[in-house]
């Protein structure tokens, strides 16, 4: 799902991450509108977008979407039934593949089809015979129809599959780089209302893997604590709450990566033992969990704990720590935006 501007227009949160009150549900269950100004063009779907645009205004043509699962292609398909159902006042509806084959005379017609999923009935002879059929009929009546294929890229199979292939627009919603990764994120917080800061854009963009459903998800889950994250506490903070989001990338450890930069900061911070600010940031900033904060850590439970409390005393009883502190949590953030280089 890519959202943005119009094609047609071609230990407590820190004060700054506590948003404004909005339902839990609507936050997490919200569905997000499916128009095509909610689309954003990048180069890896320019083509198909606006194949599925042109479909949607002419009421014409033929048009195959391919590419993998959560990058846009139902998006697409749904902004071009709501497009045709205001501009012919029928009721044009997405249509899984499955059901189509399952009763194709009910959409014989002349009535644009819009079919997703078509990747389910390619894989039996008897449906993909069946689609087959039904398809050969529409492109000699010239009924329009879109469909679309959840499949890594467009092959020589999906070509020969489709009748009369000369007369279809084949266009692929291809999976994004770690640029256009960040542009998503960006219209994605813009969509639910969070202000990032460009750190925390990338690092999500380069480190979080999943597609386009795993970063919606992981804002929605950042919008519930909060609408803003700019500063580099709330940059470090928004890492911890989305820590098991970024569990599918074999290279990110918060943890470690936090442990990383205390040892390779320790004559930087000799007011006290270097890796007690190690344990208050994953604690007290990132919060991240006791157990495991202590395994990484190779302590003890109790003693992650007694070694934060007397930290977070000292910090309050001493001026002088905080901007070291601050400084220090900065210095983390940066080796995360940059892959852990200091």
């Amino acid at each position: 799902m890519v959202i943005g501007k119009s094609v047609a227009e071609m230990d407590d949160l820190p004060e700054s991450t506590r948003g404004k009150s909005q339902p839990i549900s609507e936050i997490l269950f919200g569905r997000p509108t499916r128009t095509f100004g909610a689309i954003a063009s990048i180069s890896s779907n320019t083509i198909a977008v606006e194949a599925a645009l042109q479909f949607s205004i002419l009421g014409e043509g033929l048009v195959a979407l391919v590419g993998p699962t959560g990058w846009g292609k139902s998006h697409l398909l749904e902004a071009a039934a709501q497009n045709l159902t205001t501009k012919t006042g029928e009721h044009i509806e997405v249509v899984s593949a499955v059901s189509f084959i399952a009763n194709p005379s009910r959409y014989d017609n002349s009535s644009p089809l819009i079919l997703d999923n078509a990747e389910e009935v390619l894989v039996k002879a008897r449906t993909k015979i069946l689609l087959r059929l039904a398809l050969e009929r529409r492109v000699r009546a010239q009924r329009p129809t879109m469909l679309s294929m959840t499949m890594p890229k467009v092959t020589r199979g999906i070509r020969s599959f489709l009748p009369s292939v000369h007369e279809w627009v084949v266009a692929e919603v291809a999976e994004p780089t770690t640029d256009e990764r960040a542009r998503i994120i960006e219209h994605l917080a813009e969509a639910e209302g969070l202000v990032l800061s460009k750190r925390l854009v990338y690092i999500i963009a380069k480190q979080m893997h999943g597609n386009g459903r795993t970063l919606a998800g992981a804002l929605k889950r950042l919008r519930v604590f909060g609408s803003e994250w700019i500063e580099p506490q709330a940059i470090l903070q928004a890492c911890g709450t989305l820590d098991p989001f970024f569990a599918d990338c074999g290279a990110w450890d918060l943890r470690m990566k936090i442990l990383r930069v205390t040892e390779a900061t320790i004559s930087r911070f000799g007011l006290c033992p270097t890796l007690d600010w190690g344990l208050y940031v994953m604690l007290k900033v990132a919060g991240l969990g006791e157990l495991g904060i202590a395994e990484a850590a190779k302590l003890e439970p109790g003693e992650v704990y007694v070694r934060t409390t007397r930290l977070s005393r000292e910090i309050e009883s001493n001026p002088e720590l905080r901007p070291l502190l601050a400084h220090f949590i900065d210095c983390v953030v940066e080796s995360l935006a940059n892959d852990g280089a200091l």
